[in-house]
C-alpha cells in the first residue's frame, strides 16, 4: 500500500471537504496544469464514487458490503490523488499560488537566515586508536553531539604546534563537523606528540560563535 504523505487527509470527513477542492480545482484548471482529460476525468469518477459509498455509509444503519466496498473506493482514489499530486504537479511551471490553492503543501525551498550562535562547544578530547584522536562535543549540560538551534555544526580548529599556542586562531587547520564523535587522523610522524583543539559553533551563512577554550591530548 502507498504511504500518503502532507496533503491528503486519511480521516475521511478531512478527505470530503479537500478532495472537493482539489479535484473541482484540477477539473477547472486542468489545461494550465497540463493535465490530460482522461485522466482528470479518471479522478472526478473515482472522487464521485467514494463520495456516493461515503455518504451511503453515514446513516445509522451500516451495510458491512457497502462499507467494504466504500474502503476499497477510498485507497482507489488516494493512490490516484498521489499519483497526481507525484507526477502531475510537480510541473515547474505551476505556480505556488496554484498548489496552494489546491490545498498541496509546497516545501519552502529558501533557507531561513540563523542568528550567529552565541554560546561555545563544550568538549573532550579521547583516543581511538594509532593516530587518531576523536572530539566529542556537546551544547552546554545537553546530551553528547548536541548543539544549539543556530548551528548547523561545529568548526573543529587543530594543530601540532612545537610550543602550546597562544590563542585559538593560531591553531593552522581544520574539520567541519556535524556527527559526534568526529576522529581525526594524524600522520604517522606526528604520533606521541601533543596535539592543540578548539572549536566555535558555526550558522548556515557561516557566521561563528565565541571560542571555546583550548585543549590538548597526546596522539597515541
Amino acid at each position: 500500500m502507498a504511504k500518503y504523505k502532507s496533503s491528503i487527509p486519511r480521516a475521511e470527513k478531512d478527505l470530503v471537504s479537500w478532495g472537493d477542492n482539489f479535484v473541482s480545482g484540477i477539473t477547472a484548471y486542468a489545461d494550465e496544469l497540463e493535465i490530460p482529460l482522461a485522466e482528470v476525468n479518471a479522478l472526478q469518477g473515482s472522487y464521485d464514487a467514494f463520495i456516493a459509498l461515503y455518504k451511503e455509509t453515514s446513516g445509522p444503519v451500516r451495510n458491512p458490503a457497502v462499507t467494504a466496498a466504500k474502503n476499497e473506493a477510498k485507497e482507489t482514489l488516494l493512490e490516484l490523488l498521489q499519483t497526481m499530486i507525484n507526477f502531475r504537479l510537480k510541473n515547474p511551471k505551476i505556480s505556488k499560488a496554484r498548489l496552494t490553492e489546491l490545498g498541496v503543501h509546497v516545501p519552502d525551498d529558501v533557507r531561513t537566515p540563523k542568528p550567529r550562535p552565541t554560546t561555545y562547544p563544550i568538549y573532550q578530547i579521547v583516543q581511538k586508536g594509532a593516530g587518531m584522536l576523536g572530539i566529542i562535543y556537546q551544547e552546554g549540560t545537553g546530551r553528547k553531539g548536541s548543539r544549539p538551534p543556530e548551528a548547523n555544526g561545529a568548526r573543529i580548529f587543530y594543530g601540532v604546534p612545537d610550543t602550546p599556542p597562544a590563542e585559538q586562531k593560531e591553531l593552522p587547520a581544520s574539520d567541519w563537523a556535524t556527527r559526534c564523535p568526529h576522529v581525526i587522523t594524524f600522520r604517522e610522524t606526528d604520533r606521541g606528540k601533543r596535539a592543540y583543539f578548539a572549536l566555535h559553533w558555526e550558522n548556515n551563512k557561516g557566521e561563528e560563535g565565541p571560542w571555546s577554550e583550548i585543549q590538548s591530548e597526546i596522539i597515541p
